[in-house]
């Protein structure tokens, strides 16, 4: 189905973003976040953005860059700029 805003057409065929649903792939996506930026080069951090890039192909699904802030924030974890050193 597509809908014509403004702007142009808007495909919404498309998922923008993935909904995780399970108690499991949450856990496993911190995880997962948390053993990257543990590994990360600490002079060149990762932004959140190329977080969420990571994430997105290690789960095989969009993900939204406001939810991996919201899963680093919960761990603790700060902000690339604050985790250069």
């Amino acid at each position: 189905m597509t809908k014509r805003p403004k702007h142009g057409f808007v495909n919404l065929d498309i998922p923008i973003v993935t909904v995780i649903k399970s108690k499991k792939e949450k856990e496993d996506l911190k995880q997962k976040l948390h053993q990257i930026i543990s590994t990360e080069n600490t002079q060149h951090p990762y932004s959140d953005a190329q977080l969420t890039e990571i994430l997105s192909q290690y789960c095989g699904r969009p993900l939204s860059r406001r939810l991996i802030q919201k899963y680093r924030t919960l761990l603790h974890i700060a902000n690339s700029y604050e985790r250069r050193y």
